[in-house]
């Protein structure tokens, strides 16, 4: 997938570009390091956002059940 928006990656992108750094650290050394720890921290801001979309909407599902229960 390609990224729809300049400066943000997708997590399809981050996890391919994970493999292909981590083996060329595999094959080449650890002078890579930097890159795969910039690319696991992007792919964990991403997974952060995506998990507080999910509770949010947990949340209002939750509040929409209490609401139409409390209707007399």
């Amino acid at each position: 997938m390609t990224r729809t928006v300049p400066g943000e990656f997708t997590e399809e992108w981050l996890l391919k570009a994970i493999d292909t750094v981590s083996f060329c650290i595999v094959e080449d050394g650890a002078v890579y390091a930097p890159i795969l720890e910039r690319l696991e921290n992007e792919l964990e801001l991403i997974r952060r956002k995506d998990d507080v979309v999910a509770r949010a909407r947990r949340n209002v599902e939750l509040r929409n059940q209490r609401l139409a229960e409390a209707r007399p």
